[in-house]
């Protein structure tokens, strides 16, 4: 009985096989949105079934898309490459402005203030290295560093999707979301470190100043001041850097940024009645226009004399170039009288510089001249000259 039933179920088998084998013998038609992939995966952004919208909503599983398509996405086992000419990742799968960003699908870097950042990708997110997860979560992370965080410490604010305190935007804290373009004062404004070069400023362009443009060298976390001169910001009278005008534009004596400053440094100066006095001897001069001190530090001006001493509240020194008189001449008082013969010593003096009694005398300035050397170049030296 049981060889009879083998043989029975072996004659119903082989029918079946037959034709099995017969449907192999050639490749069925594939009918198109059957396969694989569903119609409009690779080509129709509108289709319920696009790859990208799909792609997303599963959370990006690309290693799926590599056991067919091979690690480079360019063909696998299948031989069908996922990146082709004219399609939105043509540069390849994982080309980041080809593929999602700018490209139409997914967040777009060209929207808002993107485009103006384009150059600083990392400054703001951590940049991945392959578009594996944890890149593809669906989450913008922003992560300020690099140049942001330059001499700050950056915060972005989710809120009003605004950032603060960077290094690019200094004091201020821009939109995002804002398509007007940012000027200047979009982002230093008139920094501390200007206010004292007002008409510096006003004058002369950024690029004056600094050089290139805002195109080249600009936001590269370095300072670089292209002028060396003295007089580009102190002064307009040829090398001596003597104000008027002052850096504050103010050309007036009574300004305490001009005062007598031409009357001790323009040796052309009608009515002279000494030599000019090097600017060391009253302020600490810097070895170089960017030297600690300098363009750092808040107006008015550091007045260290070499002998001597400078009140700033009353604006008076009392300094030997004066005979040490106290209180000394008034630095801001342009009428003459600080530079007439008694406005130092007595007319004649009283007292010679070693502390004798100088021999009596009319006050009569030729009369002087019949014993003493008396010109700028020798008045105030120091020296007491003889004829």
């Amino acid at each position: 009985m049981a060889s009879l039933h083998f043989k029975s179920a072996a004659l119903v088998a082989l029918p079946l096989l037959s034709i099995l084998l017969a449907g192999c013998e050639s490749e069925r038609e594939r009918v198109v949105g059957q396969g694989v992939h569903p119609v409009g995966w690779a080509d129709d952004r509108e289709a319920p079934d696009f790859h990208g919208s799909f792609l997303r909503e599963q959370g990006y599983p690309l290693a799926d898309c590599q056991a067919c398509h091979g690690q480079d996405f360019a063909g696998g086992d299948v031989e069908v490459s996922c990146s082709k000419a004219g399609a939105c990742h043509e540069g390849g799968v994982e080309d980041c402005a080809g593929t999602c960003h700018g490209s139409g699908a997914g967040p777009l870097p060209m929207t808002a203030a993107h485009p103006k950042h384009a150059a600083f990708c990392a400054d703001c997110h951590p940049v991945p290295t392959t578009l594996l997860p944890p890149h593809l979560n669906g989450m913008v992370d922003v992560q300020l560093s690099a140049l942001a965080a330059l001499h700050s410490e950056p915060q972005w604010n989710e809120d009003d999707k605004s950032c603060s305190n960077t290094y690019c935007h200094g004091r201020q804290s821009p939109p995002w979301t804002s398509s007007t373009p940012l000027g200047c004062d979009g982002c230093h404004q008139q920094s501390p470190k200007h206010d004292r070069f007002a008409r510096v400023v006003a004058e002369a362009s950024c690029g004056a100043c600094h050089g290139g443009s805002p195109e080249t060298g600009h936001l590269d976390g370095e300072l670089t001041i292209t002028v060396t001169a003295c007089n580009a910001c102190h002064g307009q009278s040829a090398s001596t850097g003597a104000p008027p005008p002052g850096l504050d534009g103010s050309s007036d004596a009574s300004s305490p940024g001009v005062g007598a400053h031409r009357r001790h440094l323009d040796s052309l100066l009608p009515g002279r009645m000494g030599k000019v006095v090097a600017c060391r001897r009253c302020h600490l001069v810097p070895a170089t226009v960017l030297a600690p001190g300098h363009l750092d530090s808040e107006a008015p001006a550091d007045v260290d004399l070499v002998l001597g001493n400078y009140d700033a509240d009353t604006g008076r020194c009392s300094v030997d170039c004066h005979y040490d008189r106290d209180p000394g001449p008034l630095w801001t008082d342009d009428s003459g009288a600080e530079r007439a013969c008694d406005a130092c010593h007595a007319f004649p003096p009283l007292l010679t510089r070693s502390g004798s009694r100088h021999p009596p005398a009319t006050a009569d300035l030729n009369l002087c001249r019949e014993c003493h050397v008396f010109t700028p170049q020798t008045h105030v030296d120091g020296e007491v000259s003889f004829l």
